[in-house]
């Protein structure tokens, strides 16, 4: 992924940037959902002219970014011939000594695949399309479109150099979050992870993430008291409080999967 803010600079997107502090206190869902809506005011305010544009944000794509990496790779700088271009670096501490804040990015994509929609209207893959083109645009985004066409330099290089997309790996160090939002009671979510993709429901938080983190005790602990409802310890109210704070509707998906997993219907 290499420096994120460098990629967003070099490519003239259109971003603004936050630090975001990792509360001791838990749960803490709500407070980053506050900071979210906080940054893309400021996105807004910016960048966009909404008494011009009373329909906005309707049809275009807005992405947010944090990083909470412990280290990334960066331009190696006056590299001898035979090194490799890019080194891998810890991401720097505050001033006191502490560790370094999540940065919170939130930015248009690059003007060839920041909307959704045309003027015939717009088809649902177009969701996915998009994200397939670009996700994070390269620094040089504008001049190749997201890929590399330096061929003098290494492979890793070049995939480095290149836009990131639903399609990039990235070793398993990114989750894409992409939301399908078509009416208040008609919002999807896709999870993007490792070059795969699957459909994401609100209890997938207990199901399917648990499979990718490390198994450590409190992740284990986490999975275990989501899916006990009926637990009233503080530590299960806590993890339900995280639960709830995590809705978006799909009803016509509700009464389809409704539909199909339902006993009467199963194929004798």
């Amino acid at each position: 992924i290499c420096d994120v803010e460098q990629r967003l600079t070099q490519s003239e997107t259109r971003f603004v940037k936050q630090e975001v502090a990792r509360p001791d206190d838990k749960p803490f869902v709500t407070s980053y959902f506050r900071m979210m809506q906080k940054s893309f005011q400021a996105l807004c305010e910016k960048y966009t002219d909404n008494q011009a544009d009373a329909s906005f944000p309707r049809g275009r794509r807005i992405c947010c970014v944090v990083d909470r990496r412990i280290k990334m790779s960066k331009l190696r700088p006056n590299r001898a011939a035979k090194e490799d271009e890019f080194m891998e670096i810890a991401r720097l501490k505050q001033a006191d000594g502490s560790e370094k804040k999540d940065d919170m990015y939130f930015y248009f994509p690059p003007n060839d695949c920041d909307r959704v929609d045309n003027e015939q209207g717009m088809m649902k893959e177009i969701y996915f399309d998009r994200l397939r083109q670009c996700l994070i645009p390269n620094s040089t985004y504008k001049e190749d479109g997201g890929l590399c066409l330096m061929r003098s330099i290494t492979p890793r290089s070049e995939l480095l150099r290149r836009a990131i997309t639903s399609a990039s790996a990235c070793n398993g160090g990114l989750m894409t979050f992409s939301f399908h939002v078509d009416a208040e009671d008609e919002i999807a979510c896709y999870f993007h992870w490792n070059g795969q993709c699957t459909r994401f429901l609100p209890e997938d938080v207990a199901v399917i993430l648990p499979e990718i983190f490390s198994e450590s005790e409190e992740n284990k602990q986490f999975a275990a008291l989501a899916k006990q409802v009926d637990d009233k310890s503080v530590e299960a109210q806590d993890v339900q409080i995280v639960m709830d704070d995590i809705k978006y509707q799909d009803k016509r998906f509700e009464s389809f999967y409704d539909m199909i997993n339902n006993d009467d219907n199963e194929t004798k």
